[in-house]
Formats: structure tokens, C-alpha cells, sequence
């Protein structure tokens, strides 16, 4: 398990704090209330809107959230059953962003090759008071649409929520996700997925903003490493979660060199010492299958 202590921070690159700013900005924008400014003259916007490092922390307990059919739920209910979580924070009615983070969250999870509900969770909370039941169902099914014929296999799995302003800013800071109220009425915040362990701990941040091609990809590594590796249904998986580490410069998971030639020279070791051992088992039968011939009685005269 990661601990905030211990680790570096991720998002101290360039390329996070970009996408901060670029996504703060885009909710100004669609509110109408900059227009003709670029990306560089809106510092205001932007604002202590960022993730701060919670890896390592635990999500809070008791949260009490509502349901997208309007039953209110624990939080840490979902963390009961020994499976990894992917949260998210947006708000359903906002005008660009956040329509956009959820399409991407939608097909990354039907890109992954993990089911929701059977292998993890997609929690998704509005951290805007004013959205309701409606909101939150509108866009659970939107997101199931990604499934086709999958879909109501897939539903479970996909959580989607509203609560009030003092419960989804307990939930924001205890995970570092950092949001601001604007005068329009909208909100500037991170575009990010945050991965949490079988336990409620937050494990990694994703820019949930990420190519689409890539996002699947990097979705599964962060629920690989969440888990532990628990959730792997192949060899393949195996070897994703053995090779391949969080590259804290580019905020994405590669291939490890190290990894790969350490997961290599196990390999073989495996094969030499099977090898040797299959050969000293089958000198074994062959000494035993002599020892027996030579002991066995000789059969002399003829039968009357």
C-alpha cells in the first residue's frame, strides 16, 4: 500500500498543473463570464483549484451520499466486500467539462476489461448541492449506454450520487480534490479519477482527460495496483501489474525496464529448475523400472 509519506507527489509536473488550469478555465469559459481572455490571463479562475497528495489517506466514514434513485447510502458500504473503487467528483449540469469527464470515465470503464460490480466499483459524487436525483440517474444511464448489450450486467457497478455541500466537501478534502464556486454560479475544479484500495485509501490519481485510447489502459493498471493485483483474471494482467509502474513525470503508467528483466530472469530460473527437476525425476522412474526388472522372479520349466 502507498502512504503520502512516503511517496512523491505525482501531480508536481507541469502536465497536471496544466490540465488543472486548462479545466478550471474551461468551466469559466462556458459560463460566459471571460470571454476574450486567454488561458494565461485567467490566474483568478484557476485558483487554488487543484489535488492535493491524500494517497494513502482513507475516504471518510460514515458519508452518507443519496443514491441515483434517491436511497441514501454509507460510503464505506462499498468497502466491505474486498473490492477496489474508482472515484470521481463532478457536477451533473455542468456546461462542458464535466459531460466530457464523464463520457471518457464511461468508456475507460467499458474499455478496461473489468466489469463494474464484479470487479470494482465506479463511484461517481456531484459535489454541487443543487443536483438532484434526476441529474445523477440521467447520467448513470448515459454511461451505461456505453455497455450496449452489457449493460444491465454493468449497472450495478456504476454508482452515481448527490449529497449535500458539507458531505461532498468532507469527501473533496479528505481525497485532495479541490474545487471552487464562481460567480456565475459554476464551478472550476480538477478533471481526475481517483483510484481507492479494497479499504476506502486512495490509492493513485488519473487525468481523467487522457487520450481515449490511452485512458482504458491506464484505468486498469490503477485498479491492478489498487487491489494489489487481486483483480487479475490472466496472465496478461499478471504481467500488467508486475511490469508496469506510475511514472510520476508524465502522470501515466510504463513499462518498466527493471521490472520486465527481473519478471525474465525469474522466468527462466522457473524453467531451468524445471528442467533439472524433470530430468532428475525421470532418471528416478528409470532407476526404479531397472530396480524392479532386476528383482523380479525368473519363471523356469512348463506348466502340466
Amino acid at each position: 500500500m502507498m502512504h503520502a509519506r512516503t511517496q512523491s507527489w505525482a501531480f508536481a509536473s507541469g502536465a497536471f498543473a496544466r490540465l488543472v488550469r486548462v479545466t478550471a478555465v474551461g468551466c469559466t469559459l462556458a459560463c460566459g463570464t471571460v470571454r476574450g481572455q486567454s488561458i494565461n490571463t485567467l490566474p483568478d479562475a484557476a485558483d487554488n483549484v487543484e489535488i492535493e497528495n491524500r494517497l494513502g489517506e482513507r475516504v471518510p466514514e460514515p458519508l452518507m451520499l443519496r443514491t441515483s434513485e434517491g436511497a441514501v447510502v454509507d460510503l464505506g458500504d462499498y468497502f466491505r466486500d474486498g473490492k477496489p473503487a474508482v472515484l470521481a467528483l463532478v457536477y451533473y449540469d455542468c456546461p462542458l467539462v464535466c459531460p466530457l469527464i464523464l463520457s471518457r470515465i464511461a468508456q475507460a470503464v467499458n474499455g478496461s476489461g473489468y466489469m463494474p460490480g464484479e470487479d470494482f466499483r465506479l463511484i461517481v459524487v456531484s459535489f454541487d448541492p443543487t443536483n438532484t436525483d434526476d441529474m445523477a440517474a440521467r447520467a448513470r444511464a448515459d454511461a451505461a449506454g456505453w455497455f450496449e448489450n452489457k449493460a444491465a450486467k454493468a449497472l450495478p457497478g456504476l454508482l452515481y450520487h448527490t449529497a449535500g455541500e458539507g458531505v461532498s466537501r468532507r469527501l473533496a478534502d479528505a481525497v485532495g480534490f479541490k474545487f471552487k464556486r464562481l460567480p456565475s454560479g459554476e464551478y472550476a475544479h480538477p478533471a481526475v479519477l481517483i483510484a481507492l484500495s479494497p479499504d476506502g485509501v486512495v490509492t493513485r490519481y488519473l487525468n481523467a482527460l487522457e487520450e481515449p485510447g490511452a485512458l482504458p489502459r491506464q484505468l486498469k493498471l490503477a485498479l491492478l495496483e489498487a487491489s494489489d493485483g487481486m483483480i487479475a483474471d490472466s496472465i496478461g494482467d499478471f504481467f500488467l501489474h508486475r511490469c508496469f509502474v506510475f511514472d510520476a513525470s508524465t502522470g501515466k503508467y510504463t513499462l518498466s525496464a527493471m521490472r520486465v528483466m527481473r519478471l525474465g530472469a525469474l522466468g527462466t530460473m522457473i524453467v531451468l529448475f524445471g528442467f533439472i527437476g524433470l530430468m532428475f525425476l525421470r532418471e528416478r522412474i528409470r532407476r526404479v523400472r531397472r530396480a524392479g526388472r532386476a528383482e523380479a522372479p525368473i519363471m523356469t520349466g512348463s506348466m502340466s
